[in-house]
Formats: C-alpha cells, structure tokens, sequence
C-alpha cells in the first residue's frame, strides 16, 4: 500500500482525503501512474517535503527541512523534464527564480573592467541558450519563466570571461601590423578577443570556418558595430575610434568546428611632401628723372 502525506508531513493511507492526525483536508491525491513529489517525502535521504509552494514555466518549488541541518527550513526546485539543464553549471542552477536586472549591472560592470562590453557577453550567452531551446529565437522570452534560464546560461558565460577561459586578448607581435588565433568553438559556444587599436587606422579582419559559425565586431564606445551575428568572412575598415574592440566568434553547429580569425591593423601613409613654388624675383624699379618745373631755370 502506497503512504501519502498531509501538508504538515503526516503519513496516511493511501485513498484518504483527511489527515488521520491533523484533520487537514489531503489535496491531489496521487494516482499510481503519477504520484510525484509528496509532503512528508525524504530526498536524498536529507530533505523532507513539507509542502509546494511555487510553481513555474520551469518546474515546481518545494518547502523542505534539511534533516543534515537541525531540520533547517530551505526551498528545493523541481525542473520539468522538458526543461534540460544539464548544460547550466550547478552554481547558476542554484540561482533560477532568482535573478533579477541587477545581474545584468555586476555583469557589465565586472567585465568592462577587461574592456568587454555587454553586447559581447550576450551573443555568448544567447548562443549557449538557444542551442538548447532553439524554439526561443525571437521570442521576448525575458520576462517569462524561460528567461531565468537564459540568465543562468549568460551567468555561466559571464564567469568564463572572468577566468579567460573563453577570453583572449589579441597583441600584435613586435614589429607586425596583424595577428592570427585559431581554435574549435563547441556547439552553441564561443569566444571574444579583444585588440588595442588607433583612430584611423586601416583595419582588415579574415574569419575562416564554417557557415555556422558567427563573426560580431563592436567598437570600444559600443555605438559603431562592425558586424553582428554575421557569416560574413572579411571587412575593412577605417577605424573611427581608439580603443579596445571586440571581436566575438559563436558556433551556431551541431558538431564542433575550427575557426582561424586574422587581425591586421595599419596606420595610414603618411601624406607625400608637395614642391613649395619657388618664388619669382620681384625686379627692382629702375628711377625715372623727375622733370625739372618749369620756370626753374
């Protein structure tokens, strides 16, 4: 016989829609083809459901009491299988149905302290996410249950660009106006680079890989991108601005794939020296007589 539990943790028979101890009416009974999380249920041998108290786009929320912690009141989620996580760290697993906008204002502020903006963080982050909910793409998907999600994906890369593990600052050789990395993105990862260059100098860059794979360049302002999201493979510029730019590579495959990015950066030539006219000598007037008045004599 199957035991179920009232919402204060007291077993009883199964069938029975009052508690045999409390009096508390039991709701949703349990079949036995669909019982799920029950009040009174140990996980894990350590938690025991007191009762749920939440329920989202993403799974349910649960009152539990953690027998390892003096029976310590805590909160547990309960993912819906449609949902997969695995892909999320535990860290920012732990944080879902609690991130808020003031994530977006740490993050940008950390990361523009390494001269990367938040444009940059986002593709990464919106790569990873909609590799796993591709059905997401253009939806306003923020403000829903869905978009706690993105927010952990976007955690995830966050804390990869703070550990360099998907961060890579271009530096030209001494000596040479350009420079090549290369490397394989994952599916639905990616990289940025970032390179110190001057006003006005002439830019070329060269993104070898696959179709899948999306080239993004934004200037250190922000207000002038070169590219975004784009599968186009070279671009010349005259920069507009001194400082640090972006160059974000995402893949977009379902297999891994190499990429080889090429920065060149030259000064402008130096303008040709023109001819100064030589001057034409200016002849000295040769002096008349001045007529003698008349009368003078």
């Amino acid at each position: 016989m199957t035991n179920i539990y009232c919402s204060q943790g007291h077993q009883n028979p199964s069938g029975s829609r009052f508690c045999l101890q409390c009096g508390d009416k039991i709701a949703n009974v349990p079949t036995s083809g669909n019982q799920g999380i029950q009040p009174g249920q140990t996980l894990g041998d350590r938690y025991v459901i007191i009762r749920q108290i939440g329920q989202g786009g993403f799974g349910k929320t649960y009152l539990a009491e953690d027998i390892n912690r003096f029976r310590e009141a805590c909160v547990l989620k309960e993912f819906s299988p449609q949902v997969q996580l695995s892909a999320i760290t535990s860290d920012s697993r732990r944080q879902l149905g609690n991130y808020t906008g003031n994530e977006r204002a740490i993050w940008q502020f950390k990361i523009n302290k390494i001269n990367v903006g938040s444009r940059s963080l986002y593709d990464l982050g919106d790569a990873a996410f909609l590799h796993e909910f591709p059905e997401q793409k253009g939806k306003s998907f923020i403000k829903q249950p869905i978009g706690q999600v993105w927010y952990a994906f976007v955690n995830d890369q966050f804390n990869a660009i703070l550990d360099k593990s998907i961060f890579e600052k271009i530096v030209f050789p001494e000596g040479a106006t350009g420079k090549t990395v290369n490397g394989s993105l994952q599916p639905g990862r990616g990289k940025v680079f970032i390179a110190g260059l001057a006003k006005d100098q002439n830019m070329e860059v060269k993104l070898e890989a696959n179709s899948k794979v999306l080239l993004s360049i934004y200037s250190p302002s922000g207000k002038n991108p070169l590219l975004e999201d784009s599968q186009k493979r070279t671009i010349s510029a005259t920069l507009s601005e001194k400082g640090f730019y972006e160059f974000v590579v995402v893949s977009t495959a379902s297999e891994p794939v190499d990429y080889q990015l090429t920065v060149t950066a030259e000064n402008p030539p130096e303008p040709e020296p023109t001819e100064t006219p030589s001057q034409t000598p200016t002849e000295e007037p040769i002096p008349t007589e001045t007529p003698t008045p008349e009368g003078n004599y």
